[in-house]
């Protein structure tokens, strides 16, 4: 595709806009983790490409962690291209909630949406979209490049947990994920 010059003419008036091209498909954790040169910001959003913005949802979701000290990473509400919510939140992915679905049906295991209006702590996130403060990033040695392409999102999530962090879904701040695009 064009993306690397429709990013060309976008540094021409954003002298800040960075373009890392990799000689390779290294995946996504690889893939994000060799842009960590460029990370001279306080916090880091993470958006996959098929992620389209339309408001200042993104501001509103930095502010939120701004001033929560206990917060590990936000994550925005995923509106989906048919206007439907995104099941987006993760259970605690443990045997026994594998189990209870599995065997009995009981939907503890899947990811599902919150219908509270409110920013709400989670097990973990798809990381379709986060955003996180860099320090606590690289405190927890950012992607893991054990994960080529999923699973790392549930994989930084018990890293945050571990350093007793907060997973913040965020549902007032709303993205679209035409998922499956990238």
């Amino acid at each position: 595709d064009n993306s690397v010059t429709v990013f060309k003419n976008l540094q021409k008036k954003y002298k800040n806009l960075y373009i890392v091209k990799n000689s390779s498909n290294l995946g996504f954790s690889a893939g994000n983790n060799t842009t960590q040169k460029y990370f001279t910001t306080k916090y880091l959003v993470f958006l996959n490409s098929d992620i389209l913005l339309f408001d200042n949802s993104i501001t509103n979701a930095i502010n939120y962690l701004k001033k929560h000290k206990n917060i590990g990473l936000v994550a925005p509400k995923l509106i989906l291209a048919d206007g439907t919510t995104q099941n987006s939140i993760y259970p605690p992915q443990t045997i026994i909630n594998a189990i209870k679905q599995y065997w009995f049906g009981k939907k503890t295991f899947s990811p599902y949406f919150s219908a509270s209006k409110k920013p709400t702590t989670v097990w973990a996130v798809a990381g379709a979209a986060i955003i996180i403060k860099t320090c606590l990033f690289k405190k927890i040695g950012m992607w893991n490049e054990k994960y080529f392409i999923y699973f790392e999102d549930l994989d930084l999530c018990r890293s945050l947990r571990k350093i007793n962090k907060k997973i913040i879904y965020f549902p007032k701040a709303k993205l679209i994920h035409l998922h499956g695009s990238s």
